[in-house]
Parts: structure tokens; C-alpha cells; sequence
């Protein structure tokens, strides 16, 4: 049986801007040992805050769309 996540909207925002971070390598993880799994209200919340001027300064809107879409889609 595969594994299953879920993850907080926050722990997604703090790996998408810190590489290094823990939340960057608790999603790196539950991405090898099972499935991420969300909501149509996760992603829209990410999407919301994702969209947010105040995150223009760290990544470009392109980066945070792409982000949004991989996290969608993932390989």
C-alpha cells in the first residue's frame, strides 16, 4: 500500500521559497515514499496566496504558475 500526504498550504509556500528548508525536504520525501494527496480548497488557497504581490519580490509570477502546475501534475 502506497503512502499518502497531505499537506498544509504554508509547508507548500515555505518549500517553493526555501530550497533547503525542512518543508522542502518533508515534500522531497512524501513525493519518494508515497503520493501528495489535495483538494479542490488546497488548491485554490495556494493558488490564492501563490498570487499574492507580496511573494513578487522572491519568485516571478511564471515560477509560482509552473510551481502550481507540477504540483498539480507531478512526473
Amino acid at each position: 500500500m502506497m503512502n499518502r500526504f497531505a499537506i498544509d498550504t504554508n509547508v507548500l509556500i515555505s518549500a517553493l521559497l526555501f530550497k533547503t528548508s525542512v518543508p522542502f525536504r518533508a515534500i522531497e520525501l512524501a513525493e519518494k515514499q508515497g503520493i501528495i494527496l489535495y483538494s479542490e480548497a488546497t488548491l485554490k488557497e495556494l493558488e490564492q496566496v501563490l498570487n499574492r504581490q507580496k511573494f513578487n519580490k522572491y519568485l516571478s509570477l511564471e515560477d509560482r504558475k509552473v510551481f502550481l502546475l507540477k504540483f498539480i501534475h507531478p512526473s
